[in-house]
């Protein structure tokens, strides 16, 4: 694989590094640490005495010592300009297979917006995006390894995303909750105009749709080693908002999408489900993306 980390001096630094550290990648992977000197913003550097320039390179190069190891390789960039630019563009020439950025940065922007940096990589990056708000737990108390939580629509990017989960390394110990939402086919506010019958063939087709997903998300599971529970929501809220539930309930450390829904929403409204989880998840959130479905800037 080879990676891209997106780092800068706010306080999500440590949780990026953290995660990233702990988590088992693929031998022969790449790692570039990216660290972007925005010309409008005034760091917050430990020594007065530090430019810009010079607590970039402090951050990257201790990153990547940190995450230089006999399976990778970490290599080091700073870099000027526009850090949503810079990142997706970086990105693309390096041909990254994952962004991983924190859910904060320079700007200190509310969770409900993400933060600027963050939703834009997620929205416009060529390839997978990991957005990361919590280091790995230190000492769990019940279990060991990743607690991820797979949601699935059936759709050809969940797809993906299950194949991904399936590809990867991951701690001793690891379980995946394979989770889907019966959405249904007529809307709340065309449910009126329908009788009965047509509503009920309506919530049976939308089970028999989360079932199928739920089937195909295992079945390429099936050989990975990974514990894998299921759990099929039924619609009594919109789906963003059950899978963050269910995320929070089971406790999972990484909720993983792919980068559309089944209703492939348009980006600048958010996108879809998968992007509107990661605005909003108090856990770590990997949006799947192919490289060559990624979004045009506008």
């Amino acid at each position: 694989m080879k990676l891209l980390i997106a780092v800068d001096s706010s306080s999500s630094y440590e949780n990026v590094i953290n995660d990233v550290a702990a988590t088992p990648w693929p031998c022969g992977t790449s790692i570039c640490v990216l660290s972007v000197i925005e010309p409008s913003y005034v760091w917050n550097v430990a020594r007065m005495n530090d430019t810009p320039q010079e607590t970039a390179e402090s951050l990257v190069n201790l990153a990547v010592k940190r995450l230089q190891n006999g399976c990778t390789q970490a290599c080091g960039l700073v870099k000027q300009g526009d850090a949503k630019t810079v990142i997706v563009d970086e990105a693309t020439r390096l041909g990254a297979d994952l962004v991983v950025v924190g859910s904060k940065g320079h700007s200190g922007v509310t969770d409900f917006l993400l933060g600027g940096v963050a939703q834009s990589v997620v929205r416009f990056a060529p390839c997978s995006v990991r957005v990361v708000r919590l280091g790995p737990r230190e000492a769990p108390a019940v279990y060991n390894g990743t607690r991820i939580m797979l949601a699935t629509d059936g759709s050809a990017f969940s797809q993906a995303a299950a194949r991904a989960v399936a590809g990867r390394p991951w701690l001793p110990g690891s379980e995946v909750n394979i989770v889907s939402v019966a959405e249904l086919s007529i809307s709340v506010v065309h449910a009126p105009l329908f009788d009965s019958d047509a509503m009920e063939a309506s919530r049976a087709e939308a089970l028999e749709r989360a079932q199928n997903a739920i089937q195909q998300a295992e079945a390429a599971l099936s050989e990975a080693g990974l514990k894998v529970t299921e759990t099929l929501l039924l619609p009594t809220a919109g789906a963003k908002d059950l899978i963050l539930k269910e995320a929070r309930t089971w406790n999972a450390d990484l909720i993983v999408a792919g980068s559309h829904g089944r209703k492939g929403l348009q980006r600048f409204l958010i996108g879809s489900v998968s992007e509107a989880v990661a605005v909003h998840a108090k856990c770590n959130v990997e949006v799947v993306r192919a490289r060559q479905e990624s979004g045009n800037r506008p």
